[in-house]
């Protein structure tokens, strides 16, 4: 870890900044009224987390995508699908997705949920203990991915 410090005393503005992991910690801080700013700099870390974990057929289960530090960019984060249930056949994703398919984070936002909303299927169609679906995050290099980088959620019928 590399620290600066760097104040003034004629002006009642103190900025520090703590370099860390790649990332930059920006601190404003103002001594009149006992206020203090923290700006984060650099490559946020992404992760993925579900609930509830566990719904059956017509309900719905949101996969929460949350971003440190939140970035002052907009990111297409990239993701894929997959476990038993089938996209388009067990379930639907609603979400902010771009033409590519990319969930988009407006900036400024520290996180950004996608809603998993399970089909109701007509008949046996030989499914005994219910399917899962799982949202896997996948490196950019707008962005890392932290822990967990997956998410499951388990239809039952």
């Amino acid at each position: 870890m590399t620290k600066i410090w760097t104040t003034s005393i004629a002006v009642a503005l103190a900025w520090t900044n703590v370099c860390h992991a790649g990332n930059a910690e920006q601190r404003s801080a103002d001594p009149s009224s006992g206020t203090m700013t923290v700006a984060f700099i650099g490559t946020p870390t992404i992760t993925v987390s579900a609930s509830p974990t566990e719904i059956s057929q017509g309900e719905d289960a949101t996969f929460t995508v949350t971003i440190w530090p939140t970035s002052s960019r907009q990111l297409a984060v990239n993701f894929f699908m997959n476990g038993t249930a089938a996209l388009g056949e067990d379930y639907m994703l609603i979400g902010n997705f771009n033409k590519a398919g990319q969930l988009i984070v407006p900036s400024g936002q520290s996180s950004t949920t996608v809603t998993l909303h399970s089909l109701v299927e007509d008949g046996d169609d030989g499914r005994k203990a219910g399917e899962t679906a799982v949202f896997n995050l996948l490196h950019n290099k707008q962005y890392r991915t932290g822990t967990p980088k997956s998410a499951t959620i388990r239809i039952q019928l």
